[in-house]
């Protein structure tokens, strides 16, 4: 288990510095702000693990959607592949998929961190 934790941790690290690292060193650049390519990183890669990161920068309610949306997706998809292939075991499949997802979650976040902060200061 500890072997599968590390292998997604490693290859989503991995696939998202190859999407991301390019726009996060060119804002990083122009000193944008708004932006956090690093907190999409860290969620990308710890995700469920960083829990305390994400109750601590946004909240409760931010952070039970941003893991709800993730696993959701990835059920989703899992039942979607495994009905038009026709595999077996899901779980697999559901390792594999769990990678791009979060990728993506990581970029939305990075997208959107200091609006989600802003909402967390208000409430």
């Amino acid at each position: 288990m500890k072997a599968l934790s590390l292998f997604q941790s490693g290859a989503t690290l991995i696939l998202y510095l190859l999407f991301f690292l390019s726009p996060w060193i060119k804002a990083w650049r122009r000193k944008e702000l708004g932006k956090s390519y690093f907190v999409g990183l860290l969620f990308a890669t710890f995700f469920y693990y960083g829990t305390p990161i994400w109750l601590w920068l946004y909240g409760w309610k931010t952070t039970f959607l941003l893991i709800a949306y993730c696993i959701g997706s990835v059920f989703l998809a899992v039942v979607v592949i495994s009905s038009v292939f026709s595999i077996g075991d899901s779980l697999i499949v559901g390792i594999l998929v769990q990678v791009p997802i979060r990728v993506i979650a990581g970029s939305w976040l990075a997208n959107n961190h200091s609006r989600l902060r802003a909402n967390k200061a208000i409430a």
